[in-house]
Order: structure tokens, then sequence, then C-alpha cells
């Protein structure tokens, strides 16, 4: 960039931070690098007090700084969380930069918005201007410069290098919006637009941290009937269903709750804190904003904690998705609405014995502990605890590991308000296994037996 008339050193410092910026822009994906680096080279090459940059939220009527850099006013900060002014109050600053033109003004200009020397004043600055910054063909917002008493006004030299700097931010916001489209491709489903399976996998690998204490608690559920509504009533019903579970887990779960659907009719909820009755609690809260809206879409889920030491991935998923088949297979069909067969039932060499005898279910339990003999203790212990639970007829189950904590539970939120410690506990080296209101009489019968079985389904694989 070349202007006549001007020292060579200016030249030369100009030409420094265009090359700077245009470096920054052809090398960086985040535009906030972007803005922080053309921010400290304009502070370099203009001798102004302070440069900011700011983005018009036009539907929200307001301008949000979003760097401030050089010598700050009161409340000003480098990086602020969330700096706006009200576009309204500024009108002539408003049609100037809408007309893709710069605006400058003083303390002295009595055609100035009053809003703008207020500002000034509050600043102690006794000038600015702002220069459009324009994508598109719209103004997505500016740089503002100010300058204080003992700073020379700005030439129009000054203003043709920042129109030179927002020519190259016009590139950086370019470039940032391609690079976020691409990233919501990868990371977001595009049918329910939430979460997709890449983006739950990474953040739950980046959740189980080995040096935190904290733990995650993850919930897997499965969309009930999807094949049968897909065949009764076509695919697109069955994409309305999911569409819907979609719109539902992105309104219930809160920050700390990251939903992703992560298979055809599967759905996972990560809950970065809380325990498996916090996300017992958010299941109900799922499950009343369906209910809420005449969904004809039931979900089942299944919960498991990563308690410390933490498991990994792949047993906290199997422990999750154990408890969440059981959830599945215990849940009673709706009228007209079957629920298909589900595909994972393999996984369970033995089926839930309903009202069988103590003898009948040791010997099952027995053999289901054979079929699960590589399997980490927590997910041995929750496919005995559902099969006891089967057997007994109990309408709670849950399992408990150091201090307490409920790692896993059945089809119905456990434990119950008035059955705290089960009515039938089986204790094994290092989890506990309840179950809440058994058949009459069953409970005395099968103490000894569900204990054996509880320390048997242990012995192979200690619990983590």
């Amino acid at each position: 960039m070349s202007v006549p008339h001007e020292p060579a050193e200016v030249v030369q410092s100009r030409l420094g931070a265009l090359a700077s910026v245009a470096s920054a822009v052809s090398g960086a994906h985040e535009l906030d690098e972007v803005l922080e680096i053309a921010a400290d080279q304009i502070l370099t090459a203009l001798d102004v007090s302070s440069v900011s940059i700011s983005r018009w939220h036009l539907e929200e009527g307001v301008l949000q700084t979003l760097i401030n850099v050089g010598e700050l006013g009161p409340g000003e900060e480098r990086l602020p969380a969330y700096e706006t002014y009200e576009i309204a109050l500024f009108p002539l600053a408003y049609a100037m930069l809408s007309r893709g033109e710069p605006h400058v003004t003083s303390l002295a200009d009595d055609n100035a918005d009053e809003a703008e020397r207020e500002l000034l004043r509050e600043l102690g600055k006794v000038a600015c201007a702002a220069v459009p910054i324009v994508y598109e063909g719209a103004t997505w917002g500016e740089i503002y410069v100010t300058s204080g008493a003992e700073t020379p006004p700005l030439r129009p030299s000054d203003l043709a290098f920042l129109q030179e700097i927002c020519a190259q931010l016009a590139q950086a916001i370019g470039r940032a919006e391609r690079f976020s489209a691409l990233l919501d491709a990868a990371y977001r489903d595009a049918l329910t637009g939430i979460a997709n399976r890449r983006a739950f996998d990474e953040h739950l690998a980046g959740s189980l941290d080995p040096d935190s204490d904290a733990g995650v608690t993850l919930l897997l559920g499965d969309v009930d009937g999807l094949k049968g509504l897909n065949d009764g009533s076509g695919h697109a019903a069955g994409d309305a269903a999911l569409r819907l579970v979609g719109t539902v887990l992105t309104k219930v779960c809160g920050p700390q709750a990251r939903p992703a659907r992560i298979g055809g009719d599967e759905f996972a909820v990560i809950l970065d804190s809380g325990s498996v009755a916090a996300a017992d609690a958010l299941v109900a809260e799922i499950t009343a904003a369906l209910a809420s809206v005449g969904a004809a879409v039931a979900v089942s889920w299944g919960a498991a904690h990563s308690d410390p030491p933490h498991r990994g991935v792949a047993e906290l998923t199997r422990a999750a998705d154990l408890a969440q088949y059981a959830t599945k297979r215990r849940r009673v069909p709706r009228a007209g609405a079957p629920v298909a067969a589900d595909r994972r039932a393999a996984r369970v060499p033995s089926p839930v014995l309903a009202g069988h005898s103590v003898l009948a279910t040791l010997a099952a339990g027995l053999e289901l502990l054979d079929g699960l003999a590589a399997a980490p203790a927590l997910e041995r212990c929750v496919a005995l605890a559902d099969l006891v639970a089967g057997a007994s007829r109990a309408t709670h189950w849950w399992i408990t590991g150091t201090g307490g904590r409920i790692l896993a539970r059945g089809a119905a939120p456990g434990p119950p308000a008035d059955a705290a410690a089960g009515d039938l506990v089986a204790t094994g080296p290092t989890l506990r296994l309840h179950w809440a209101r058994p058949a009459p009489g069953w409970a005395e019968e099968a103490a000894a037996c569900v204990t054996l079985l509880a320390r048997e389904a242990q012995r192979s694989a200690p619990a983590r």
C-alpha cells in the first residue's frame, strides 16, 4: 500500500501491519485469533489511543464489542464477556456505516450523536472514527479507533489504511464461516440438529479424565417401536419422531448435559456432572416433554456412572447399554404399537425369569455369568440384577459402589423413597446389588442365593 506524502517509516509500518493480518487470515480457522492480531497491528501502525473491533447484531439492535486494545477507558476489557451498545442511540454512525462509509466525529462536533459524545467523555477521549467491515454486501461490524487530547487527528490516509484492514477481515470472516460450516457438517446430525456419533465419541473420551475424581454419567436411549412406525406409516413419520426427540433433548438438556444421536434410533446424553439419580430426573423431564406435545413416541433409557477410578469408554457404554436394554425389555408395549424385537437381545444369554423359584434363578444366574465371563464386573452385575428382578418380580433394582453411589439402575428409577436400602441386598467385594419389593417370601429364600451370585459376578473382573 503506497500513500503520497507519507514518511517512509509510516508506509513501512502499515505495510507490515497489512502483511501480518493477511498472514493471520490465511492460516487461522478461528476468527477471534485474527481479530486480536488485527487490533494489535492497527494500534502499532496508527497514532491512536485505542482500537476496538465490534460486531453488529441487527436482529437484537445491538453492537457487541469483541476486543479492545490500547489505552482502555473505565469498564473496558481486552476481551469483554458481553460489552454491547444500542445501535438506535447512534443514528448518524449507523446510517453512514450501513452505506459502507467511514464515520468520524469528536467532542467538538455539534452534529454528532449525543450518545457518541457521551461515550467519548466516559472513555476519556476527544475523537473517534468507525470504519465498516463489509461481508457479502452487508455491514458485519466495525473497527472503532479513538484519539486522546494529545493525539493528532486522523487523516484520510489513516481511514484508507483502516479500510484495507477491514477488507482483510472480511476475508477472515468468510474463511471462518466456511470452516464453521464444515465443522457443523462433521459433528452435527443432519436430521435432528443435535451432535452426531463422532461428536459424542470425542466428548465422552475427553470427559473420562483419569486424573479427575469428578466422573460423568452416561444415558443411552432407544426409540421404542421405530421400525413398526416406519413400516406402518412410512419413513417420513419415523424421521418426524426422531426429529421430535432431538428437539426435546435440545430443550430439556442444560449446559452440563450434552445430547447426541448416535445411531438410527439411538440417542445418548453425557452428563458432565451428576449422578445416576440426576440422570433419572433428566429422563423424567424428557418423558414429560414428549408427553406434553402429545407425541406417540417413547424412549427407553439406561444410565451408568463412571465412578472413580474411571472405567474406559467401552466399559461405561456397555454398562449403560445393558441398563437401557433392561428398561426396553420390561416396558409394556403400547396398544397398536408393539415394540419390535430388539437386535441386542443376544447380548444377555439368559432370559428374564418371571416368578421362577430360587433354585431355577441360581441355575440361570450361573449360566448368565458364564456367558459374560469376559465382561467387567459392573456389566455382569447389571445383567444379574435384571435377571433376579424378573424372577422375584421386584419393582426396582439398583447397584451401588463406594460411598453408596448409585452406578446403575433398572427400568424404574430407584431406589424408591421408602426403600432406601432395598428389601433384598447382595453384597460382593466392591459392589452391592439392591432389589425393592420382591414377591412375598422370595427375599427370605433368595438371600443366600443372590449373595453367592453377586460374589461370583465380581470374582472374575474386579469393579472399577
